[in-house]
């Protein structure tokens, strides 16, 4: 094989290569978040309406190494209850009016990359909570299967650039190059042809 169509084949494909790793793994466009409306469903919850901040401000103490990420405000209005009425009587005894209760939360990021939930009420104190974040299964984790590069390696006796592709089956990782092989021999002459190989490694 001509050794300039094998230093195209290499060049073009380190460029595919480098293309294709710069959409999949290369820095994400921001998307700029606009304020939402509130949705009250069916079963009495809601979805909180939103307010985009670039500096939302909690009102707990955030740890060391931590970066906020939301902070919700929250306010509740109990259910007011009726009282018992008194042994002997029967009139009507009005609902007791319960006083609305307001409940802060700020959800960070840790230094480790886990996310947190702080909670805080200025009407009382937090006796039990608990948050329950879901956890990814193996069909959520896509595995990379597939991988494309360059190399290059160079001896007393000559170079090698080459284009290597390896692919993923199970246990087994199959890789593959082709390249261009330059020797050097004493007095200057010079001698190149193409360099293919195969591999076959086990993943462990």
């Amino acid at each position: 094989m001509n050794s300039k169509i094998i230093s195209l084949l290499i060049g073009v494909g380190a460029l595919i290569g480098l293309t294709a790793g710069w959409f999949l793994w290369g820095p994400k466009k921001a998307k700029i978040l606009v304020p939402q409306p509130a949705i009250h469903q069916s079963d009495g919850s809601i979805i909180l309406p939103t307010a985009p901040s670039y500096h939302p401000e909690p009102k707990q103490q955030i740890p060391h190494g931590a970066t906020v990420e939301h902070v919700v405000s929250i306010d509740i209005k109990p259910n007011d209850p009726i009282p018992n009425a008194p042994t002997g009587t029967s009139s009507a005894i009005a609902p007791i009016a319960m006083p609305t209760v307001h409940l802060d939360l700020t959800l960070v990021k840790m230094g480790d990359g886990s996310q947190r939930v702080i909670a805080s009420s200025p009407d009382g104190t937090i006796v039990n909570a608990i948050d329950i974040p879901s956890q990814p299964t193996r069909e959520d984790i896509k595995p990379l299967k597939y991988a494309l590069g360059i190399s290059y390696a160079s001896s007393r006796w000559g170079t090698t650039k080459s284009l290597v592709g390896e692919r993923d089956w199970g246990w087994l990782r199959v890789a593959a190059h082709v390249g261009q092989t330059r020797l050097a021999f004493p007095g200057g002459a010079t001698s190149s042809g193409p360099d293919v190989g195969v591999a076959l490694l086990v993943r462990f």
